[in-house]
């Protein structure tokens, strides 16, 4: 167990050091990142360079598509900013819990003592006033509690030397395993969520040096009286659907995203430049 949670905490300090890294770079319409390596396009512009012709034709019957995509948009960064606020207060509280007992350890040296768990600090009570965002927030709460997942970290800046860059959602241990999780509040779980959390998968993986043994995609809906499928939980939790991909998927979709980065550099300078410099 010691040894475990000293694998957590170095994993905590490596990437509260990584963040600092990379700057988001917000334009008119699409994201980059300035990195070590130079301004890099984050993974979502990328993947919205790719033609979506349901999403086309959707826009095309709906008058209101715009309205209706930003209150989206903006209701998915509520619900993020709620979730990171909530995890980090418990990643605050755990280190430094950590910090005390490594202090109590170095006063007894050569005394043996007993494990002690850590107490977990109740934050499930955290209050949520945004009215909106309170079923997907306690779906999350529930859904946490439900499988055991502890998070090790939250909102990471990562970067590819393939080309790319962005924020990774959630980094964490679930049934002893390190995931990457990707958080949506969308009415489904699309193809392209796959892509997302592996392009994240092998950035956090080419920046940390670390081995990710899991990766999935886990949608909180708007309306807790839903019946979602496929949740990795000991008992139902409403307002979740969690799904988690297999090495081959990841493998498979991998590929696929980095084709896709390739092409928007091929043709992507000029909109690079042209998003920057736009007066």
């Amino acid at each position: 167990m010691k040894n475990e949670r000293a694998e957590r905490g170095k994993t905590e300090r490596a990437e509260r050091g990584k963040k600092g890294e990379i700057e988001l770079i917000k334009t008119a319409s699409k994201h980059f990142y300035r990195t070590p390596i130079g301004i890099l396009p984050s993974v979502t512009t990328i993947l919205d360079s790719v033609r979506k012709p349901g999403l086309e034709a959707w826009k095309e019957r709906e008058p209101r598509w715009r309205e209706i995509s930003d209150h989206a948009a903006d209701l998915g960064t509520r619900v993020h900013k709620a979730i990171e606020r909530y995890l980090n207060l418990k990643l605050k509280t755990r280190q430094e819990e950590e910090a005390g007992r490594e202090e109590r350890e170095v006063e007894v040296e050569e005394v043996e003592v007993e494990e002690v768990e850590v107490e977990e600090v109740e934050v499930e009570e955290v209050e949520v006033e945004d009215e909106e965002i309170k079923n997907p927030f306690s779906a999350f709460l529930e859904w946490e509690a439900a499988t055991g997942f502890e998070a090790v970290g939250v909102e990471l800046g990562v970067w590819s030397e393939q080309g790319y860059a962005g924020s990774l959602d959630l980094l964490g241990y679930l049934d002893g395993r390190l995931y990457v999780v990707d958080l949506k509040t969308s009415r489904i779980i699309r193809p392209e969520h796959l892509l997302q959390v592996s392009a994240y998968r092998w950035a956090y993986e080419e920046r940390s040096g670390e081995r990710v043994q899991g990766l999935g995609v886990l949608r909180l809906d708007k309306d807790k009286n839903v019946k979602t499928k496929n949740v990795k939980t000991k008992t139902a939790v409403s307002g979740v659907e969690w799904r988690e991909f297999s090495e081959a998927a990841y493998q498979e979709a991998l590929q696929v995203f980095l084709s896709y980065c390739d092409r928007w550099h091929l043709a992507g300078s000029e909109l690079l430049e042209s998003e920057l410099f736009r007066e």
